[in-house]
């Protein structure tokens, strides 16, 4: 024990001196690399100091050992943790005592492994079924994302057409669904996106594009319902807190998730499969969307598409291990997706 302990506090210590403390040009690149700005000397220096203590959580977490998964600066490094508070504006909604429940379907087997060792049960991105990488921006519309996507996962396996849609229609269209201010860039659900496309099909992106993200406003409704492409009769939940059954219900189509993203451990991902559960949290405040599963190395991983840019994390995605309970960032805590589509 005495043995183990000294080799456990020689590591450590070797992670700490490896540590470089982060320097005003580190800031300055930072600021080139992501075209920042700001208006006066006093947010610079508190955006620098921002820099600095995310720099430094950032070497801790790929000093941890056993870690498979590897973090860097992005978009969050300057941000205050009450700007990434109030940025994750998802609304959560507990499933109606009469609501629908995900049923096992079928037995399944695994690609053959990667280079990487990479081996996917299913992965919907490579089937076609998942549309590309987009950017919320500076609006509190993941929600929107993560609907419009399982609803375009969903249609694209019932008729063999993968089209992109309309999140802007949602943010602008649907607030009179919610109360108390939400809805739009105030944040929502999936629930609630579904419901409203059920009377209001989505339209396409193409004919319907986001700009709420640049504008920061709902903006005004825009809607044609002759245009209407997509929309959700019926959804269904899975469990809570069984990954047997999520994996189960991703096997089936790519399922709508909502997570705890307020952690520095989550918000600076660069790579790899995030398996600290102690680092991320379970206070569900972001939607996102599970488009695969599989296994690197004896690890499962579900694949997880976000709406962050594709210049985040690898491509755009995240891989949270496959774990018990409430998942990895608590993406087992409120899974669900839509179980009827129809075409306008």
């Amino acid at each position: 024990l005495i043995t183990r302990m000294r080799i456990t506090a020689a590591l450590f210590a070797t992670a700490v001196m490896a540590f470089n403390e982060p320097t005003v040009e580190d800031f300055y690149n930072h600021l080139m690399a992501q075209g920042l700005t700001f208006g006066s000397a006093a947010e610079y220096e508190t955006r620098m100091q921002n820099f600095f203590n995310t720099d430094r959580i950032i070497q801790a977490y790929n000093a941890e050992i056993g870690s498979l998964s590897t973090h860097a600066h992005n978009m969050f490094s300057t941000w205050s943790q009450e700007e990434i508070n109030a940025y994750n504006t998802y609304v959560h909604e507990e499933p109606a005592a009469d609501a629908a429940y995900h049923q096992p379907t079928a037995n399944y087997g695994s690609s053959a492994p990667s280079s990487s060792g990479i081996t996917y049960t299913i992965n919907w991105v490579t089937k076609g079924a998942v549309t590309p990488v987009q950017n919320q921006g500076q609006c509190g519309s993941c929600w929107t994302f993560s609907t419009c996507e399982s609803l375009s996962g969903a249609n694209f396996i019932k008729t063999g057409k993968l089209i992109e849609l309309s999140e802007q229609q949602i943010v602008s269209c649907s607030t009179n669904y919610f109360s108390n201010g939400a809805g739009g860039c105030n944040g929502g659900n999936m629930q609630t996106g579904y419901r409203y496309s059920g009377s209001n099909p989505i339209m396409s992106l193409a004919d319907y594009p986001y700009n709420s993200g640049r504008t920061q406003q709902n903006g005004s409704c825009q809607y044609n319902k002759s245009e209407g492409l997509v929309g959700a009769k019926s959804y269904a939940n899975v469990q809570k807190n069984n990954p047997s059954a999520l994996k189960d219900a991703v096997q089936q189509q790519p399922v709508s998730i909502s997570i705890d993203a307020s952690s520095r451990y989550y918000n600076s991902y660069s790579s790899g499969i995030l398996t600290n559960a102690n680092s991320c949290g379970t206070s569900l405040d972001h939607a996102v969307i599970i488009v695969g599963w599989g296994q690197q190395n004896g690890t499962e991983f579900f694949l997880v598409k976000n709406s962050w840019g594709s210049s985040w994390g690898e491509n755009g995605y995240v891989r949270f291990q496959i774990i018990n309970g409430k998942g990895m960032c608590g993406c087992q805590m409120a899974p669900l997706y839509p179980t009827q589509t129809f075409m306008n």
